[in-house]
């Protein structure tokens, strides 16, 4: 099951009874300081929710040139944000 920002928004404004102003700004303030601190420490625990860890990789690309009729592998670091679930939330 995919959920998007929009869905987590809907769900605050529904339950909260706010604004869609409101949800929003709540919800990226929330990714923002997730995000952030997931890059300072070695992850983020949310009890009953689940970890942010920021990791990185080197990802092997296959880059082609069509004008020149080349290709070459490019390596590319690659940086996100991972998100573990608790096992509370991997239980609903």
């Amino acid at each position: 099951m995919k959920i998007t920002k929009k869905d987590i928004m809907d769900f605050i404004k529904k339950k909260y009874n706010t604004s869609n102003d409101d949800a929003t700004i709540i919800v990226e303030a929330f990714l923002q300081t997730i995000s952030e601190l997931a890059q300072v420490k070695d992850g983020v625990i949310v009890q009953n929710l689940g970890k942010f860890e920021f990791k990185q990789k080197i990802v092997e690309k296959y880059v082609r040139d069509f004008q020149k009729n080349n290709g070459e592998i490019k390596k590319i670091l690659k940086e996100d944000i991972y998100f573990t679930p608790s096992k509370t939330l991997r239980d609903l």
